[in-house]
Protein backbone atom coordinates (compact mmCIF):
# COMPACT_ATOMS: atom_id res chain seq x y z
CA UNK A 1 0.00 0.00 0.00
CA UNK A 2 1.13 3.84 -0.48
CA UNK A 3 1.75 3.52 -4.17
CA UNK A 4 0.41 6.48 -6.47
CA UNK A 5 -1.64 6.32 -9.09
CA UNK A 6 -3.04 8.57 -11.55
CA UNK A 7 -6.83 8.27 -12.57
CA UNK A 8 -8.02 7.67 -15.71
CA UNK A 9 -11.14 6.76 -17.94
CA UNK A 10 -13.15 7.98 -14.78
CA UNK A 11 -16.98 8.19 -14.92
CA UNK A 12 -16.95 11.62 -14.07
CA UNK A 13 -14.78 13.41 -16.18
CA UNK A 14 -13.77 16.03 -13.13
CA UNK A 15 -11.83 13.27 -11.60
CA UNK A 16 -9.40 12.51 -14.53
CA UNK A 17 -6.05 12.89 -13.88
CA UNK A 18 -6.04 12.69 -10.02
CA UNK A 19 -2.60 11.81 -8.10
CA UNK A 20 -3.87 9.43 -5.69
CA UNK A 21 -2.64 7.21 -3.05
CA UNK A 22 -3.26 3.52 -2.55
CA UNK A 23 -4.28 3.32 0.99
CA UNK A 24 -5.73 -0.16 0.79
CA UNK A 25 -8.25 -2.76 -0.72
CA UNK A 26 -12.00 -1.36 -1.13
CA UNK A 27 -13.22 -5.30 -2.13
CA UNK A 28 -15.58 -6.03 -4.76
CA UNK A 29 -18.57 -3.39 -4.47
CA UNK A 30 -21.48 -2.69 -6.92
CA UNK A 31 -21.21 0.11 -9.28
CA UNK A 32 -24.22 0.46 -11.22
CA UNK A 33 -22.59 2.85 -13.66
CA UNK A 34 -20.24 -0.38 -14.78
CA UNK A 35 -22.88 -3.02 -14.77
CA UNK A 36 -24.29 -5.38 -12.49
CA UNK A 37 -21.24 -7.31 -11.38
CA UNK A 38 -19.42 -6.02 -8.89
CA UNK A 39 -16.11 -4.58 -9.33
CA UNK A 40 -12.55 -4.32 -7.33
CA UNK A 41 -11.90 -1.03 -5.93
CA UNK A 42 -9.23 0.61 -4.08
CA UNK A 43 -9.53 3.07 -0.83
CA UNK A 44 -7.43 6.08 -2.47
CA UNK A 45 -6.88 9.66 -1.11
CA UNK A 46 -5.62 12.82 -3.24
CA UNK A 47 -2.16 13.35 -3.07
CA UNK A 48 -2.68 16.88 -3.87
CA UNK A 49 -3.71 18.91 -1.04
CA UNK A 50 -6.02 21.30 -3.07
CA UNK A 51 -7.83 18.81 -5.43
CA UNK A 52 -10.23 16.44 -4.26
CA UNK A 53 -12.15 13.07 -5.49
CA UNK A 54 -16.15 14.00 -6.82
CA UNK A 55 -18.99 11.30 -6.14
CA UNK A 56 -22.41 11.39 -7.63
CA UNK A 57 -24.13 8.99 -5.85
CA UNK A 58 -28.57 9.19 -6.37
CA UNK A 59 -27.93 12.48 -8.19
CA UNK A 60 -26.47 13.97 -5.26
CA UNK A 61 -22.42 15.43 -5.64
CA UNK A 62 -19.89 15.27 -3.10
CA UNK A 63 -16.71 15.84 -3.16
CA UNK A 64 -13.96 13.76 -0.80
CA UNK A 65 -10.52 13.79 -0.12
CA UNK A 66 -10.92 10.06 0.27
CA UNK A 67 -12.63 7.27 -0.94
CA UNK A 68 -13.35 4.19 -3.64
CA UNK A 69 -12.15 3.65 -6.94
CA UNK A 70 -12.78 1.15 -9.08
CA UNK A 71 -9.54 -0.74 -10.63
CA UNK A 72 -10.40 0.15 -13.92
CA UNK A 73 -9.89 3.76 -13.13
CA UNK A 74 -6.53 3.67 -11.74
CA UNK A 75 -3.15 3.35 -13.81
CA UNK A 76 -0.08 2.69 -11.31
CA UNK A 77 3.30 5.91 -11.41
CA UNK A 78 6.30 4.04 -11.19
CA UNK A 79 9.77 5.09 -11.71
CA UNK A 80 11.36 3.38 -14.78
CA UNK A 81 13.35 0.38 -13.88
CA UNK A 82 16.98 1.78 -14.28
CA UNK A 83 15.81 4.47 -11.70
CA UNK A 84 14.69 2.13 -8.67
CA UNK A 85 17.61 1.78 -6.10
CA UNK A 86 18.79 -1.19 -4.69
CA UNK A 87 18.29 -1.94 -0.96
CA UNK A 88 21.73 -3.27 -0.76
CA UNK A 89 23.43 -0.22 -2.27
CA UNK A 90 21.55 2.06 0.24
CA UNK A 91 22.49 -0.68 3.39
CA UNK A 92 26.04 -0.05 1.73
CA UNK A 93 26.39 4.03 1.84
CA UNK A 94 28.24 5.69 4.72
CA UNK A 95 26.25 8.18 6.97
CA UNK A 96 26.78 11.88 5.72
CA UNK A 97 28.80 13.66 8.63
CA UNK A 98 27.09 17.13 9.20
CA UNK A 99 29.58 19.74 9.26
CA UNK A 100 29.44 23.31 10.90
CA UNK A 101 29.36 26.21 8.33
Amino acid sequence: MGDLAITVNCHNPENLGLIVRIIGSHGMIPCTFLGEEPVHTWEVEVANTDAWILYVTDGYATIEKSGPAPDMFLRRIAPPENLLIDDEEIAGQLPLELQDV
